[in-house]
């Protein structure tokens, strides 16, 4: 007859596992900012310029200028001043020489009957036209066009999260030893169900 009854209650657990993850953000993405400079080509043209001059044509046919008439007018001032000067000079040194039987009222008939010079010219006096000319010119201004590229490189934000084991106990082992027989009694004939063989 048995008189011990074991029971056994294994060990119960739980383990969890997590595995090592690596998480990747990108914060900012890759930019390109270019900057494009064009190209510049600049031309400035002079026209060829003729210049036709007939001012001293005009001028020998009698077509002056107001500047033209002040100045010949000042020049023939001074001329006919000098003229007289020196006429009147001359007469004084004819009146001098009395001594040589100089008569003084034939020497003012002379000045008074004196007749002017004349000279035939042929107009114009000077070339009918004066032509100068510039020749035209043209400037060439060329700058190559520019570009200017800039990199922002990406931004990465990483995070590693290592992994994890995780092991719960839901039940711990034990030994259940339970007497399934009755009281032993010492002597026997203490039991109060002793019957005498």
């Amino acid at each position: 007859m048995q008189l011990l009854k074991i029971t056994t209650t294994p060990i119960e657990y739980k383990i969890q596992v997590d595995h090592a993850s690596l998480k990747v953000n990108q914060n900012d993405p890759v930019q390109l900012n270019a900057r494009v400079t064009p190209l510049k080509m600049q031309i400035r043209m002079d026209n060829i310029e003729v210049r036709l001059d007939t001012s001293k044509a005009r001028h020998s046919l009698g077509y002056r200028t107001v500047t033209d008439i002040v100045g010949e007018a000042s020049q023939r001032g001074v001329q006919v001043a000098m003229d007289a000067t020196a006429q009147y000079a001359a007469i004084g040194n004819q009146m001098a020489q009395i001594q040589n039987k100089q008569d003084i009222p034939s020497i003012l008939a002379q000045s008074l009957y004196r007749q002017p010079t004349t000279t035939t010219v042929f107009l114009p006096v000077h070339g009918g036209l004066d032509i100068s000319w510039k020749p035209n010119e043209m400037d060439l201004k060329f700058e190559p066009g520019t570009i200017h590229n800039e990199w922002q490189s990406a931004k990465f934000n990483m995070e590693y999260v290592p992994s994890r084991y995780q092991m719960s106990i839901l039940q711990y082992p034990k030994v259940t030893i339970e007497y399934v027989g009755g009281p032993n009694y010492v002597p026997p004939s203490a039991d109060p169900n002793y019957e005498e063989k």
